[in-house]
């Protein structure tokens, strides 16, 4: 778990600030924050194993990430994204224990992810694995990782449950007439953010 904002010391210590001073110290603060973020997640990831998927420039940026989903993305992902912009792979499928088990969870009760998508183009790309499920995930939903049999590791954008992380099942993804569901129904819910 990140530690809370207010655990970080005050960087700003002028008793006044104008406005020019306060933005330096909101901006400072929300640097170290960020630089919190991305310290707890590498580590995290580094103790399961991971290591960069591709080696090369990121064909885009976080911000343009943000225009293509529609609105801002949650700050843990953004720092994630950053740190880890050519995506993650793991040396064997991380098992995770989800909010809400979907269909294929097993006795154990955990879950399975194979790797993060990164900001580049290629085979494991948030970019093309968006344009693959366009129009067959949830609107507010994107693709952020690969679970094993051709289900997704979503990120909501959408404002009743932003940055709230769901497993998309793919078998599910039809109705009875072919069509596909976007209403939600063969979604679970994974984890309440993406540091969780």
């Amino acid at each position: 778990t990140i530690e809370p904002y207010s655990s970080f010391r005050p960087i700003c210590t002028v008793t006044s600030p104008t406005l020019d001073q306060r933005r330096i110290c909101e901006t400072g603060t929300a640097r170290i924050e960020k630089i919190h973020i991305m310290s707890k997640i590498s580590q995290k990831l580094k103790s399961l194993g991971a290591s960069a998927l591709f080696v090369g420039k990121r064909s885009v940026t976080v911000q343009e990430l943000e225009k293509l989903v529609g609105g801002p993305l949650p700050s843990d992902y953004v720092a994630f994204a950053g740190e880890w912009a050519n995506g993650v792979e793991f040396e064997h499928l991380i098992e995770y224990k989800p909010i809400v088990p979907d269909p294929w969870i097993g006795k154990d009760k955990v879950q399975k992810l194979d790797h993060f998508y990164g900001l580049n183009r290629g085979k494991h790309s948030t970019i093309d694995a968006i344009d693959d499920y366009e129009g067959r995930m949830p609107h507010g939903l994107f693709p952020i990782a690969s679970s094993p049999g051709g289900n997704q590791i979503c990120l909501s954008t959408r404002t009743h449950d932003f940055g709230y992380v769901y497993f998309w099942d793919h078998d599910g993804e039809v109705d009875t007439n072919q069509q596909p569901r976007t209403n939600g129904e063969n979604i679970y819910l994974a984890a309440k953010s993406f540091t969780d």
